[in-house]
């Protein structure tokens, strides 16, 4: 089995998929598991963060209270290919259209009470991971 968490650090989990830095991708086999941490080049929310923090960002407007305007993409296209071989993904939170993606495409999308990603795995590992639907975007 091989699932992805989203995280900022490697340690906690992000609380908002979209914007996640990164994932910690575990792949379990029997009694082995091995991590590894990918870097976010993939999601917009992401993408349009960096170039604005390094002065990229242009006339383009994120806006919005959540953040969420008319340069707001909605391709999820790229972090379904960045995903691909996962079976789950988990965050402390993510979007409806983010969640039917990931459902098209086989990939089960789990969002976490956790906050730490080694909780995460212990939780999948004992198969008591929970899926709090109510904490999901409405975007």
């Amino acid at each position: 089995m091989t699932f992805a968490i989203a995280s900022d650090d490697g340690t906690h989990v992000a609380q908002h998929f979209g914007r996640t830095r990164g994932f910690v991708i575990v792949d379990v086999d029997g009694d082995s598991e091995q991590r590894r941490y990918v870097e976010n080049r993939f999601t917009q929310h992401q993408r349009q963060e960096a170039q604005h923090s390094s002065g990229e960002h242009g006339h383009q407007s994120h806006g919005g209270a959540h953040g969420h305007g008319a340069a707001h993409g909605h391709s999820h296209q790229s972090i379904l290919q960045a995903l691909e071989g996962c079976s789950m993904v988990v965050a402390g939170g993510m979007g409806m259209r983010l969640r039917t993606d990931l459902d098209a495409a086989g990939i089960m999308a789990c969002v976490t009470d956790h906050l730490l990603v080694d909780d995460v795995v212990q939780a999948v590992h004992a198969d008591t991971l929970e899926h709090r639907a109510d904490k999901s975007c409405g975007h």
